[in-house]
């Protein structure tokens, strides 16, 4: 009885000392002296990505150290630069420096986020065509025109609608002018989507603006994951619909790959001829025409 006495006494002396040595040590610590905590990385920044609630944490700094750079631990700061873009890469542990991030209300922002070579692009979307709001940005999406062709003279049918998907893999920069997937977590219908494209598929985009409606495809995050850059596919392998895909009652065409067509008079010196031109659909995901270009070229007769 006496020795089982005894244990629980130096048990008891034990956690005493180890409980004021923890109290003493927290006591002596700068940053609960004087309170003073800057933000720094929590894992490695890549530059040009947005800066999330993972990616930042607060940690005690040498007081004589923190300059005007630093981000100091205030009450509201810290929410402020959530959604931001690094300008440059930063690493685990490192302080976030005020110059080397932008944040959605400071002019250039957009063009921080942009990679290299890269553009944006806006384009009209309704709760239909946006997913009724559960994109976000960062997100990945394909865009989908759906628009009215001419038909053939043998179909039997005056215009056809057809839906091709124009951009595939595009990262979602902003909805309206919003550019931070984590200011608000329930789905919002915004009415514009900025979408970031290279240059020829600006120009795809804009002229798809034109011809009919567009529409996003969410991309699944656990298979498209990495950056890869969006691409046009146009009637690549089949990668369109017909109205007569989708319903029985309206008749197929009778050359499904015949889009549209023309006849090109040539002239060869004294010699004339008429050529169809078409387009097909190639293995390789480019139209190529049926008939070769042919430079027209006159004579006295």
């Amino acid at each position: 009885m006496t020795r089982r006495k005894t244990l629980f006494l130096a048990l008891a002396i034990i956690l005493g000392l180890s409980t004021v040595l923890m109290m003493r040590q927290a006591m002596h610590r700068p940053q609960n002296a004087n309170g003073l905590e800057i933000l720094v990385a929590a894992t490695d920044i890549p530059s040009g990505s947005f800066l999330q609630l993972q990616n930042l944490r607060w940690q005690a700094w040498e007081p004589s150290h923190v300059t005007e750079a630093f981000i100091r631990h205030t009450a509201n700061n810290g929410q402020e630069m959530i959604g931001a873009v690094a300008r440059q890469g930063i690493r685990a542990g490192e302080p976030i420096m005020r110059g080397e991030v932008v944040k959605p209300q400071d002019r250039g922002f957009l063009s921080a986020v942009l990679e290299p070579g890269l553009r944006a692009v806006a384009a009209p979307i309704t709760n239909v065509t946006g997913i009724a709001g559960f994109v976000f940005p960062g997100d990945r999406v394909d865009l989908i025109l759906t628009h009215t062709i001419r038909s053939g003279e043998n179909d039997g049918v005056g215009q056809r609608r057809a839906s091709v998907t124009i951009i595939r893999n595009a990262r979602v920069l902003a909805l309206d002018q919003n550019s931070n997937d984590q200011n608000n977590n329930q789905p919002k219908v915004a009415k514009v989507v900025t979408l970031e494209v290279d240059p020829k598929q600006a120009e795809v985009v804009t002229l798809a603006l034109q011809l009919g409606t567009l529409s996003l495809s969410l991309r699944s995050l656990a298979q498209d994951g990495g950056k890869t850059l969006a691409e046009p596919v146009g009637f690549e392998n089949g990668r369109y619909t017909l109205d007569s895909d989708i319903s029985r009652l309206i008749p197929a065409p009778r050359d499904h790959t015949d889009v549209s067509g023309e006849v090109v008079r040539v002239l060869r010196g004294k010699e004339k001829s008429e050529a169809s031109f078409t387009q097909n659909a190639s293995s390789d995901g480019k139209d190529k025409d049926m008939v070769d270009e042919n430079k027209a070229a006159t004579s006295n007769p």
